[in-house]
């Protein structure tokens, strides 16, 4: 059996991100960021996350 997925829509990108990134806390537009990753599967927001995270976590932690 074969499922398929849709690719998420610019909403869907957007709770993506949010979810992913809310408890940090950071001024972001999650809108915006969804609208830059058009086209993006939800594997593929999620490393756009991690890459974030791995690359700058230091500055998204210090007060």
């Amino acid at each position: 059996m074969i499922v398929t997925l849709p690719m998420p829509d610019e909403v869907s990108r957007a709770s993506m991100l949010e979810r992913h990134l809310g408890s940090l806390g950071l001024p972001l537009d999650y809108g915006a960021v969804a609208r830059v990753l058009d086209g993006a599967t939800g594997a593929d927001v999620k490393e756009v996350v991690r890459r974030a995270v791995l690359e700058h976590g230091e500055s998204f932690t210090q007060d």
